[in-house]
């Protein structure tokens, strides 16, 4: 393995660099421009950087920004044919390592980058970043032992060995559908290439367009530069399009465009811009009812369903509350200089018979609470908080008293016709919220809905 160093190209430096930096030892690679630099620099390529000094103040302070947002242990040096003083400073303050004349100073870019590739051998048997992701997000490192958990990492191993793509993600709030997201990207012959994420909700509605293709300069008011948009920067690897199921129908309409032909436009721009991208998107509501009432479009969504993996409420995960407290402890251990040792079988019991509306999440934060507040080296039912003590489950606690009548008539009546009486039942006792019947009936919002679809169940 060489040492690499990045440039971007620029014909006025090229010949230059290349016969000062010759033999073995460096691997130049010239980028087409500087957003190729910033994605193989955050893909952990490079332990020297050069660039353009001469470009404009706006573009190089952006580049050195982003530059050290995704890598700061590297070697960055500005070169230029035309040295100023101001303009020396400037790069420096910008956050450049060293600013270079060419071709008066080649022999001590030659210094620079001798100096760059020691510093690169020492480090080189150390992990990459991608190493570290890996192993945070193996498989092997999901928590789960359920039946509902070992379906969902079945899914997600078939997807990396296939490499199928799209890959739609389903689950109530806080299920970790992003971690299930991660550890498919990382354990799949893409990990070392960018995992680009964006919550559709996060986003005006007005931006989201221009964040994920991006803008030629002047598309809009604002738009002073050009600006590449998600799927440019993903190129190569996956896109994570979080709560897919909020976005606006014009554009997932573009979105499902994108996402056939493999190509898009920037906003303003008339050239088509190819990029090979995984696509995996996520949400936590009924699509099915969204399309009932045309909010969601149908293409797109048997486009993205092509492979769904559904994650399970942590109230359907049985033992798995426990072993994931007790992963939370180890954690937060660490984290506060704490020596708990594990949870108390009386909080055991409360935690693994409350219904965890907010589920993993929720889960996380009371184990930090009970670590930091806690005196012992166990969690105990007084550490935990007072709405879990009550020893009731969040359905039962709001909706107690509660009676469903199911009239037998003399002939008998058959399960079905019990079902549907009981879930139109449980459906005007919640004034039809469908989160909270499925929480009551003990079902996922899908499966609820499917039930109110077989039946013919509508709203009185």
């Amino acid at each position: 393995m060489s040492f690499t160093v990045l440039a971007i190209r620029e014909d006025k430096y090229k010949k230059s660099v290349e016969d000062i930096l010759n033999g073995d030892r460096y691997d130049t690679i010239w980028a087409k421009d500087e957003e190729e630099v910033v994605k193989r620099a955050a893909s952990g390529a490079g332990g020297l950087i050069l660039f353009d000094a001469d470009m404009p103040y706006m573009e190089k302070e952006n580049l050195l920004d982003r530059l050290r947002k995704v890598n700061g242990h590297l070697k960055v040096v500005g070169l230029t044919k035309d040295p100023t003083l101001t303009d020396a400073l400037e790069t420096l303050r910008m956050g450049a390592d060293d600013y270079i004349h060419i071709p008066s100073e080649l022999r001590r870019l030659r210094k620079i980058a001798d100096s760059a590739y020691k510093k690169w051998l020492k480090s080189r048997d150390q992990k990459t970043p991608y190493d570290g992701h890996k192993k945070r997000y193996a498989f092997d490192a999901v928590i789960g032992e359920s039946a509902g958990m070992n379906e969902v990492l079945h899914i997600a191993k078939k997807v990396v060995e296939t490499g199928a793509s799209p890959v739609l993600i389903r689950g109530e709030t806080g299920t970790g559908k992003e971690l299930i997201a991660r550890a498919i990207h990382y354990n799949s012959t893409k990990a070392d290439q960018p995992f680009v994420e964006i919550n559709c909700t996060a986003i005006p509605e007005t931006l989201l367009e221009a964040e994920l293709f991006g803008h030629e300069r002047g598309a809009f008011t604002d738009a002073k530069r050009q600006k590449r948009g998600l799927f440019e920067l993903a190129d190569g690897g996956m896109l994570f399009l979080d709560e897919i199921g909020k976005m606006s129908v014009n554009l997932q309409i573009k979105l499902l465009k994108a996402i056939e032909d493999k190509c898009f436009r920037r906003l303003g721009g008339t050239t088509d811009i190819k990029v090979k991208v995984s696509i995996m998107a996520a949400t936590n509501i009924n699509l099915e009812e969204a399309l009932s009432q045309g909010t969601f479009r149908e293409d797109l969504y048997f486009r993205l369903n092509m492979v769904c993996i559904e994650v399970p409420p942590l109230r359907k995960r049985g033992s798995d509350v426990i072993l994931l407290a007790r992963h939370f402890i180890t954690r937060f251990n660490e984290e506060y200089g704490k020596n708990v040792t594990g949870v108390a079988p009386e909080a055991e019991e409360c935690l693994l018979s409350y219904s965890w509306p907010g589920n993993v999440r929720e889960l996380k934060n009371v184990v930090e609470r009970a670590v930091l507040l806690g005196s012992g080296d166990l969690i105990t039912l007084e550490s935990l908080p007072p709405v879990l003590r009550s020893g009731k489950r969040i359905s039962e606690a709001r909706y107690a008293g509660g009676n469903v009548v199911v009239p037998i008539p003399p002939g008998g009546i058959s399960l079905a016709d019990a079902e549907k009486i009981l879930v139109k039942s449980i459906l005007k006792i919640t004034g039809w919220n469908k989160s909270k019947a499925a929480r009551i009936l003990k079902i996922s919002r899908p499966r609820l809905a499917r039930k109110i679809q077989k039946y013919g169940i509508i709203k009185e």
